[in-house]
Protein backbone atom coordinates (compact mmCIF):
# COMPACT_ATOMS: atom_id res chain seq x y z
CA UNK A 1 0.00 0.00 0.00
CA UNK A 2 2.65 2.53 0.79
CA UNK A 3 4.34 1.78 -2.37
CA UNK A 4 1.77 2.60 -4.25
CA UNK A 5 0.64 5.92 -2.59
CA UNK A 6 4.69 6.48 -2.88
CA UNK A 7 4.32 5.62 -6.55
CA UNK A 8 0.74 7.92 -6.85
CA UNK A 9 2.95 11.28 -5.80
CA UNK A 10 6.07 10.53 -7.84
CA UNK A 11 3.66 10.18 -10.91
CA UNK A 12 2.18 13.78 -9.32
CA UNK A 13 5.56 15.32 -9.11
CA UNK A 14 6.69 14.38 -12.45
CA UNK A 15 3.37 15.61 -13.94
CA UNK A 16 3.55 18.76 -12.05
CA UNK A 17 7.07 19.64 -13.53
CA UNK A 18 6.18 18.79 -16.87
CA UNK A 19 3.77 21.72 -16.91
CA UNK A 20 4.44 24.07 -19.88
CA UNK A 21 5.14 27.87 -18.10
CA UNK A 22 4.92 29.54 -21.13
CA UNK A 23 1.32 27.95 -21.94
CA UNK A 24 0.07 28.69 -18.02
CA UNK A 25 1.79 32.48 -18.51
CA UNK A 26 0.17 32.85 -22.18
CA UNK A 27 -3.32 31.65 -20.62
CA UNK A 28 -3.48 33.68 -17.75
CA UNK A 29 -2.57 37.09 -19.86
CA UNK A 30 -4.83 35.96 -22.03
CA UNK A 31 -7.53 35.73 -19.41
CA UNK A 32 -6.46 39.16 -17.64
CA UNK A 33 -6.33 41.13 -21.24
CA UNK A 34 -10.05 39.63 -21.43
CA UNK A 35 -11.20 40.92 -18.00
CA UNK A 36 -9.41 44.09 -18.30
CA UNK A 37 -11.15 44.88 -21.65
CA UNK A 38 -14.75 44.14 -20.58
CA UNK A 39 -15.21 40.37 -21.63
CA UNK A 40 -16.37 37.33 -19.81
CA UNK A 41 -14.50 33.59 -19.53
CA UNK A 42 -17.03 30.79 -19.94
CA UNK A 43 -15.70 27.41 -18.64
CA UNK A 44 -16.72 24.19 -19.68
CA UNK A 45 -15.94 20.71 -18.70
CA UNK A 46 -16.74 17.08 -19.69
CA UNK A 47 -17.87 14.29 -16.75
CA UNK A 48 -16.03 14.54 -13.90
CA UNK A 49 -13.71 17.31 -15.13
CA UNK A 50 -16.68 20.12 -14.95
CA UNK A 51 -16.60 20.25 -11.33
CA UNK A 52 -12.79 21.44 -12.49
CA UNK A 53 -14.77 24.19 -15.05
CA UNK A 54 -16.83 25.47 -11.83
CA UNK A 55 -13.87 25.48 -9.08
CA UNK A 56 -12.26 27.50 -12.03
CA UNK A 57 -15.05 29.88 -12.16
CA UNK A 58 -15.64 30.06 -8.17
CA UNK A 59 -11.69 30.70 -7.99
CA UNK A 60 -12.13 33.98 -10.45
CA UNK A 61 -15.47 34.78 -9.17
CA UNK A 62 -14.34 34.98 -5.66
CA UNK A 63 -10.73 34.99 -4.97
CA UNK A 64 -7.49 33.18 -5.48
CA UNK A 65 -4.80 34.66 -2.98
CA UNK A 66 -5.82 38.33 -3.47
CA UNK A 67 -8.69 39.72 -1.48
CA UNK A 68 -10.18 41.45 -5.02
CA UNK A 69 -13.30 42.31 -6.84
CA UNK A 70 -15.00 39.23 -8.35
CA UNK A 71 -14.07 38.56 -12.26
CA UNK A 72 -16.94 37.49 -14.87
CA UNK A 73 -16.24 33.54 -15.36
CA UNK A 74 -19.07 31.53 -16.20
CA UNK A 75 -19.07 27.57 -15.48
CA UNK A 76 -21.69 26.26 -18.60
CA UNK A 77 -24.18 23.49 -17.28
CA UNK A 78 -24.01 25.15 -13.61
CA UNK A 79 -27.38 26.47 -14.46
CA UNK A 80 -29.15 23.18 -13.50
CA UNK A 81 -33.19 24.30 -14.94
CA UNK A 82 -31.35 24.47 -18.20
CA UNK A 83 -30.82 20.58 -18.69
CA UNK A 84 -34.46 19.50 -18.02
CA UNK A 85 -35.49 21.53 -20.79
CA UNK A 86 -33.13 20.88 -22.90
CA UNK A 87 -34.73 20.39 -26.54
CA UNK A 88 -35.66 16.34 -26.33
CA UNK A 89 -34.66 16.13 -30.34
CA UNK A 90 -30.87 16.05 -29.63
CA UNK A 91 -29.30 14.56 -27.25
CA UNK A 92 -28.33 16.61 -24.19
CA UNK A 93 -25.08 14.76 -24.03
CA UNK A 94 -23.73 16.77 -27.02
CA UNK A 95 -24.70 20.51 -27.99
CA UNK A 96 -25.60 21.68 -24.27
CA UNK A 97 -22.29 23.42 -24.09
CA UNK A 98 -22.21 24.55 -27.89
CA UNK A 99 -25.98 26.16 -27.95
CA UNK A 100 -24.79 28.37 -24.35
CA UNK A 101 -21.56 29.58 -26.15
CA UNK A 102 -23.61 30.23 -29.21
CA UNK A 103 -26.32 31.79 -27.01
CA UNK A 104 -24.08 34.15 -24.68
CA UNK A 105 -20.09 34.43 -25.99
CA UNK A 106 -18.98 37.43 -28.15
CA UNK A 107 -15.39 37.63 -29.61
CA UNK A 108 -14.62 40.14 -26.88
CA UNK A 109 -14.18 36.39 -24.32
CA UNK A 110 -12.63 33.63 -23.79
CA UNK A 111 -13.77 29.65 -24.00
CA UNK A 112 -11.80 27.04 -21.67
CA UNK A 113 -12.63 23.87 -21.86
CA UNK A 114 -11.42 20.58 -19.83
CA UNK A 115 -11.35 17.07 -20.81
CA UNK A 116 -9.53 14.28 -19.03
CA UNK A 117 -10.63 11.74 -21.27
CA UNK A 118 -12.37 10.40 -24.23
CA UNK A 119 -15.95 11.35 -22.76
CA UNK A 120 -15.09 14.87 -24.32
CA UNK A 121 -17.74 15.62 -27.22
CA UNK A 122 -19.60 18.35 -25.72
CA UNK A 123 -16.35 20.19 -25.14
CA UNK A 124 -15.53 19.81 -28.56
CA UNK A 125 -18.32 21.17 -29.59
CA UNK A 126 -18.42 24.37 -27.55
CA UNK A 127 -14.33 24.90 -28.68
CA UNK A 128 -15.52 24.25 -31.80
CA UNK A 129 -18.58 26.67 -32.36
CA UNK A 130 -16.36 29.16 -30.14
CA UNK A 131 -12.98 29.17 -32.81
CA UNK A 132 -15.71 29.26 -36.00
CA UNK A 133 -17.26 32.67 -34.26
CA UNK A 134 -13.46 33.90 -33.30
CA UNK A 135 -13.51 33.27 -29.95
CA UNK A 136 -10.10 32.71 -27.91
CA UNK A 137 -10.32 28.91 -26.77
CA UNK A 138 -8.17 27.34 -24.23
CA UNK A 139 -8.29 23.84 -24.05
CA UNK A 140 -7.23 21.40 -20.87
CA UNK A 141 -6.61 18.16 -22.36
CA UNK A 142 -5.24 14.67 -21.66
CA UNK A 143 -4.03 12.31 -24.10
CA UNK A 144 -7.16 10.56 -24.71
CA UNK A 145 -9.04 14.02 -25.23
CA UNK A 146 -7.57 14.56 -28.86
CA UNK A 147 -10.06 16.63 -30.42
CA UNK A 148 -9.75 19.84 -28.72
CA UNK A 149 -6.14 20.68 -29.58
CA UNK A 150 -6.91 21.57 -32.90
CA UNK A 151 -9.53 23.64 -31.95
CA UNK A 152 -7.61 25.93 -28.95
CA UNK A 153 -5.40 28.79 -29.45
CA UNK A 154 -3.90 27.63 -25.92
CA UNK A 155 -3.84 23.87 -24.37
CA UNK A 156 -2.55 22.16 -21.10
CA UNK A 157 -1.93 18.88 -22.20
CA UNK A 158 -0.98 16.47 -19.50
CA UNK A 159 0.65 13.24 -20.96
CA UNK A 160 -0.93 10.31 -18.92
CA UNK A 161 -3.60 7.59 -19.32
CA UNK A 162 -5.21 8.06 -15.83
CA UNK A 163 -8.16 10.93 -15.89
CA UNK A 164 -7.34 11.30 -11.74
CA UNK A 165 -3.88 12.30 -12.21
CA UNK A 166 -4.74 14.18 -15.90
CA UNK A 167 -7.55 16.18 -13.82
CA UNK A 168 -4.76 16.77 -10.63
CA UNK A 169 -2.76 18.64 -12.62
CA UNK A 170 -5.48 20.64 -14.58
CA UNK A 171 -6.34 21.83 -10.75
CA UNK A 172 -3.12 22.58 -10.20
CA UNK A 173 -2.80 25.12 -13.88
CA UNK A 174 -5.52 26.25 -12.60
CA UNK A 175 -4.48 27.85 -9.52
CA UNK A 176 -1.40 28.88 -11.19
CA UNK A 177 -3.37 30.67 -13.57
CA UNK A 178 -5.90 32.02 -11.36
CA UNK A 179 -2.76 33.40 -9.18
CA UNK A 180 -1.07 34.47 -12.03
CA UNK A 181 -4.50 36.83 -13.32
CA UNK A 182 -4.46 38.09 -10.09
CA UNK A 183 -1.03 39.32 -10.21
CA UNK A 184 -1.27 41.12 -13.47
CA UNK A 185 -4.58 42.82 -13.07
CA UNK A 186 -4.30 43.63 -9.58
CA UNK A 187 -0.71 44.22 -8.46
CA UNK A 188 -0.82 47.00 -11.02
CA UNK A 189 -3.33 48.64 -9.44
Amino acid sequence: MENNIKSQITDHTKLLTKLDLDSIRNIAQMAADCFLNGGKLYICGSALSGFIAQYAAAMLMNKCTLSRPPLPAIALRSDLSYIPLHDNATPCDTDIFEKQISALATGADIVWGFAADKSCETVVRALRIAAQNKIKTVGFVGIESDGIQGLCDVTISVAHESPIRVQEIHFAAVHLICDTIDTIIFSQS
